[in-house]
């Protein structure tokens, strides 16, 4: 592989211990917050990178202090390219309540990742070769991730799906990629099997498929 495009979503992440996680109708203290940079794209673009591949990432944000904080955290990471595509939309943001019993429930909004449109994601793979390979998730549009991946394999690209989170049938897509990798509950939605999942998206039509317990 000569270099990796990573194509997803990049947002703040607001973190919230609470005592426990809230029930219906319930007002909660945090005993705290911490803000970071988040999002399943970044995320992994992030560990590749440092992983020492050469990482290109392409991320929607929106215009505004958010996306401008995200700049200048990302700056610092060792990506061989990175593009913030702006958007008509709040740059994405999740908030995690962690319970001290580690315990946890995630609120995203997602509103740039879903205005990224077709036209954009098909120039962000403009520049991959058959020796690349594009890595998608779940937070962007069907149609968004279609264009990509179809974008990428005419250009000889090799195509990888993170199947979460999982939003939308992602069935149709299977046959393009080279490597889908699902937890276990994802795959057993994909495919109605709980048993021997990654040869169940193998039949489905991934090229390869791992099958994590998490």
């Amino acid at each position: 592989m000569s270099r990796l495009l990573v194509l997803g979503n990049a947002g703040i992440d607001l973190l919230c211990p609470v005592p426990h996680l809230p029930r219906a109708g319930e007002t909660l203290v945090a005993d705290g917050q911490t803000r970071a940079p988040g999002g399943k794209g970044l995320n992994q673009a992030v560990v590749a990178a440092r992983a020492g591949a050469a990482v290109h990432f392409a991320a929607p944000v929106g215009q505004d202090g958010a996306a401008d904080e995200l700049r200048a955290i990302l700056g610092a990471e060792p990506f061989a390219g990175l593009s913030l595509l702006p958007q008509d939309a709040p740059t994405d943001l999740s908030l995690l309540m962690v319970a001290r019993d580690a315990e946890n429930c995630i609120l995203t909004l997602g509103a740039a990742a879903d205005a990224l449109s077709v036209r954009e994601a098909d120039k962000a793979v403009a520049e991959l070769g058959p020796r690349d390979m594009l890595l998608l998730q779940g937070n962007l549009s069907f149609a968004a991730t279609e264009a990509a991946m179809h974008a990428a394999l005419a250009r000889g690209a090799q195509v990888m799906l993170n199947t979460a989170p999982l939003r939308w049938d992602m069935a149709p897509l299977l046959p393009l990629c080279a490597l889908v990798v699902a937890n276990a509950g994802e795959a057993e939605s994909l495919t109605g099997r709980r048993a021997a999942a990654a040869e169940a998206l193998h039949q489905a039509g991934a090229a390869r498929a791992v099958v994590t317990l998490g």
